[in-house]
């Protein structure tokens, strides 16, 4: 009789240890599941407002009043109307699942609407078909996509083995972490959202990054006040490489040409010999990144010879 006791007794002890440690990585599981969820929820959150951020210049410079620049926005803005509404609808139809299955909270809910309501494979062909519509908008934009997107997992999309998705991702999984890999599916979405959009801001920066109405020429010289025939020193140019890059700038400095290599210059010349005020004026020859028409900026340097002459 008190081996039957010790038997049952070790038996009840083995279930309870089980049952606790079965209860310990459950728990596990959960704060694991809610820290990822938690981290997407925080990652999505942020690329939302990025997102509308951009949508919001996009749509400022297509009201813009110079039209050189408008036009292009406009065509650019509707390729981002057309990323963000695509992204849209397939984040709230994976929001609908996430909700489903919130309401049960339970783990066989995953099973039941996951993989026997056959939820699962029905998101991976909406994923796919998300996928093949975003690659069609413009090929332009795919072109500046840095990796290949994803929309499940790195692995996943570069397998050619057919994989089931549904199990893959949801067997036997907790509900927790079914809504936690949901939440990582939506983060996806949000990031090519976010390069796609990008694209199209940069798209537009093609004929205002450096306006030609807001060139300077800068002009200076080492003195103001010389002596008939001495030595003076003239800079003169446009200080910014990515100018010259395109614009093939020519300089002139009272009238003689000055060879340039980065679309800056500096000379010398003779004072004049007589007494006085003089001018020289310098001017600057460039091609218009807006129209391709060349352009001139003109400005006059003055200096003063005085009346004494220099010493021999």
């Amino acid at each position: 009789m008190p081996n039957k006791f010790l038997k049952l007794n070790a038996i009840v002890l083995a279930m309870v240890y089980l049952t606790a440690c079965s209860n310990a990585e459950r728990e596990k599981n959960n704060l694991l599941s809610s820290i990822m969820e938690e981290g997407f929820e925080g990652s999505n959150g942020r690329l939302v407002v990025a997102n509308q951020k951009i949508e919001h210049e996009l749509s400022r410079r297509a009201e813009d009043p110079d039209p050189s620049l408008r036009d292009i926005a406009i065509v650019w803005q509707d390729r981002a109307n057309q990323v963000s509404k695509l992204s849209a609808a397939i984040y709230a139809q994976i929001d609908e699942l996430k909700s489903s299955l919130a309401k049960s909270a339970t783990d066989e809910a995953v099973n039941e609407i996951i993989m026997q309501q056959g939820k699962g494979n029905e998101l991976y062909k909406l994923l796919r078909q998300y996928k093949d519509d975003m690659l069609r908008i413009d090929t332009e934009l795919n072109a500046h996509l840095e990796a290949p997107p994803m929309i499940t997992t790195a692995s996943f999309d570069s397998s050619k083995q057919g994989k089931d998705f549904a199990h893959t991702f949801f067997s036997g999984i907790s509900n927790n972490m079914a809504r936690a890999i949901l939440s990582k599916f939506q983060n996806n979405i949000r990031r090519w959202e976010n390069e796609m959009l990008m694209s199209c801001f940069y798209k537009t920066n093609v004929l205002i990054c450096i306006p030609s109405n807001r060139f300077q020429l800068i002009s200076t010289i080492d003195k103001v006040h010389v002596s008939a025939g001495e030595t003076l020193e003239i800079n003169a140019g446009i200080v910014d490489g990515s100018f010259y890059a395109f614009a093939d700038p020519i300089i002139t400095i009272n009238e003689k040409t000055v060879e340039n290599a980065v679309g800056f210059v500096t000379t010398t010349i003779k004072a004049d010999g007589k007494p006085g005020k003089h001018t020289l004026p310098v001017k600057i020859s460039y091609k218009s990144p807006n129209t391709g028409q060349r352009e001139t900026i003109s400005k006059d340097i003055t200096y003063y010879v005085d009346s004494i002459p220099a010493k021999p």
